[in-house]
């Protein structure tokens, strides 16, 4: 099996078990955090450096059901490795994409976690929960 079916596979599952709640994001406010099982979603300024575009929408690396923080809707996805700098390491060390919602919003979505619906403009910065004792990503 070619890890293209695998991924369509996975995201059809996860449509068909998912029963969660969708948050609404109406405003973007610089310096809010979202929490989605085990990434935070950090709102920050416009002008907030970010590396090139990229053509993803998973926002949290890997294959298992857990990284399955997927964009849907009007979003760029980018590089970046750059931590906000009012977030503290101990609290999440590891950064992994940005995005930017356009126009008319998108939705991070995930099969065991609320969907987190975006209708502001804005841009955000994705990072991993640390464990403060191993020093090591949490993983769901």
């Amino acid at each position: 099996m070619i890890v293209l079916e695998a991924i369509k596979k996975i995201e059809k599952h996860a449509e068909e078990i998912s029963t969660q709640d969708i948050r609404v994001v109406k405003e973007h406010i610089v310096g809010k955090c979202i929490r989605q099982g085990d990434v935070y979603i950090h709102m920050v300024d416009d002008t907030f450096e970010v590396g090139k575009e990229l053509s993803i929408r998973q926002v949290a690396d890997g294959v298992s059901m857990g990284q399955r923080h997927i964009l849907k809707g009007h979003c760029k996805v980018y590089e970046c490795n750059k931590i906000p700098e009012y977030v503290h390491r101990d609290f999440s060390g590891f950064v992994s994409y940005a995005f930017d919602v356009l126009d008319n919003g998108c939705v991070l979505t995930h099969p065991e976690h609320a969907d987190d619906e975006f209708h502001a403009k804005g841009r955000c910065v994705v990072t991993y929960q640390m464990d403060k004792m191993t020093r090591q990503r949490v993983q769901d």
